[in-house]
């Protein structure tokens, strides 16, 4: 048991305990009474003390919504480092319903691919991608458009799997109207190296084989005539049009 605990931040799951590591129900109980065990979640315990890192907690509002179970939202955000929010309470997404286990939230979603699913410090969470799509839907486009760079600043966005993903869940609530349009502000300190403008060049042919049309504004330009600036960037959007999506809802 202190073997498991040690792999998954000081917590076990009764399924664990009954099924791989042997115990019966019974001498589970005795565990708890003689405080070996200590209740987090139903079915889920911390072992020999109750001072659980954030991760712990995080694995143990995953282990207690059954198997399948990922971390996901605002949760995932925190465990992947792109979200600077305290990751309580809980959000965790499972493919089956499930009822409901305060103080968690809980979300559904019938269809979760494998590239859906990841693991982090040993945690079952939703991959990058799926995070970035899930919190689309419920905060600002400034908010996400941080949690995006954070991302890029941390070298784990890849936008090959942000093009999949929207491809496979069109009717997810993280979709919006898409223009595939991007605005870049060109400023001179950011492209003072040669590996800043190795990544720029990348990123323009990433966005470019996505399919999303960019275009760059130099620092100085916007500071003198931003009005002009902003009608033609409005210009340009409208005549771009909204991206054709997908004529089949995924189901999610």
């Amino acid at each position: 048991m202190a073997e498991l605990a040690d792999r998954q931040h000081g917590v076990v799951s009764i399924r664990q305990l009954t099924g791989p590591l042997g115990y019966s129900r019974p001498a589970v109980s005795r565990a708890v009474k003689s405080g070996r065990l200590h209740l987090l979640y139903r079915g889920v315990y911390a072992v020999g003390h109750t001072r659980i890192s954030t991760e712990g907690k995080c694995l143990a509002a995953t282990l207690t919504c059954g198997p399948g179970a990922l971390l996901s939202h605002y949760s995932a955000g925190w465990l992947w480092g792109i979200a600077r929010v305290d990751p309580e309470p809980f959000h965790v997404t499972t493919a089956a319903w499930r009822k409901p286990r305060p103080p968690i939230h809980l979300h559904e979603a019938r269809l979760l691919a494998a590239e859906d699913r990841a693991l982090r410090e040993g945690i079952p969470v939703t991959s990058l991608a799926r995070t970035l799509l899930d919190l689309a839907a419920t905060v600002r486009f400034e908010w996400l458009e941080k949690m995006v760079e954070r991302s890029e600043e941390l070298g784990l966005f890849d936008l090959r799997a942000v093009e999949e993903l929207l491809a496979r869940t069109v009717g997810h609530h993280g979709h919006k109207p898409e223009h595939r349009f991007a605005v870049e502000l060109d400023v001179f300190e950011t492209h003072g190296t040669r590996a800043a403008f190795e990544r720029d060049r990348k990123r323009h042919e990433d966005l470019f084989l996505a399919g999303i049309q960019m275009i760059r504004v130099t620092g100085p330009r916007l500071q003198s005539e931003p009005d002009e600036v902003i009608r033609r960037v409005a210009r340009l959007l409208s005549e771009r049009g909204p991206y054709p999506a997908a004529s089949t809802p995924s189901g999610v």
